[in-house]
């Protein structure tokens, strides 16, 4: 188990709301900044911005290069690896406060991450202008305005291009109103995970049809309903094993099994290692 923590929360304050920070500006003081190099639990939403160089991160144990253009964000909770930044690097970070969202003029549905993806691309004609508004908020940030309603203007410009962007990169097959089905269908699955949920009954909830729900989903993330509640679990035991000191008995229970042992066979087979192997290969 990897000793990681919340970094991050003794800025929690009601005057912050959200920080920019670049390769030449940094808000946090050095030791926190040498803290953020290291494995930790994401209290705030952190976009990361590459304007030029190559950057590598894991974000929950996945490995993810990222070039320059292309935005990594993650959202609370998730365990994030990030790379010591190579001095040539060009780059933004942004850090912002999840109970701060009520800041915002509506709800950005890319914040819940519905496709699982922690990576955005950008068109040639967008990528100067979120470098623009990246700039600009610096700027506002480093003149002690970065409250102002200036200042939340931009964060809202900004966030809508991200939205724009997540939703083109993995959703060109689907129409809004789908679209909506598969982010209520994720967020029901996070509030209530469990490996014995019935997805008809889900689709109930949900005021579809189980057929529609199996295409929805299907067309999302080449999963169906029931494989793609299956890697939300594993997602969550992972985290919880790398993490958390719990036991592998705790950890069945809780996500829904009612057989410690049939919860340790469905690791391996999700995963290809056994718990024992996965946890010595983190102490490793």
């Amino acid at each position: 188990m990897l000793a990681v923590k919340k970094i991050l929360q003794a800025y929690d304050s009601e005057k912050l709301q959200f920080r920019v920070c670049s390769q030449a500006h940094s808000f946090y003081d050095a030791s926190t900044q040498e803290l953020l190099k290291q494995p930790h639990i994401s209290n705030h939403y952190y976009f990361y911005y590459l304007v030029k160089g190559n950057s590598t991160h894991h974000v929950d144990l996945v490995h993810l290069e990222i070039p320059a253009g292309e935005l990594l964000f993650i959202c609370p909770n998730q365990v994030h690896s990030p790379q010591i930044e190579s001095p040539e690097n060009v780059f933004f970070k942004l850090y912002f406060e999840e109970h701060k969202q009520f800041l915002l003029k509506e709800h950005f549905a890319f914040l819940g991450n519905p496709f699982n993806t922690n990576l955005i691309s950008f068109s040639d004609d967008v990528k100067p202008r979120i470098h623009l508004i990246f700039k600009t908020l610096l700027e506002l940030q480093q003149a002690n305005q970065s409250t102002h309603s200036l200042s939340l203007s931009y964060l809202n410009v900004l966030l809508e291009e991200f939205n724009l962007a997540y939703f083109n990169n993995v959703s060109q097959s689907l129409n809004n109103q789908h679209i909506s089905h598969f982010i209520a269908f994720k967020e029901y699955l996070n509030q209530n995970l469990s490996f014995e949920l019935s997805i008809e009954n889900v689709a109930k909830e949900l005021s579809i049809s189980s057929s529609l729900l199996y295409k929805i989903v299907k067309k999302s993330t080449q999963k169906s309903p029931k494989q793609y509640l299956a890697s939300l679990i594993m997602t969550e035991a992972q985290r919880r094993l790398l993490y958390a000191p719990v036991s592998v008995k705790e950890l069945a229970y809780d996500l829904g099994f009612s057989d410690p042992s049939y919860f340790s066979r469905f690791f391996k087979k999700c995963t290809g290692k056994s718990i024992r192997q996965f946890i010595t290969d983190l102490s490793i």
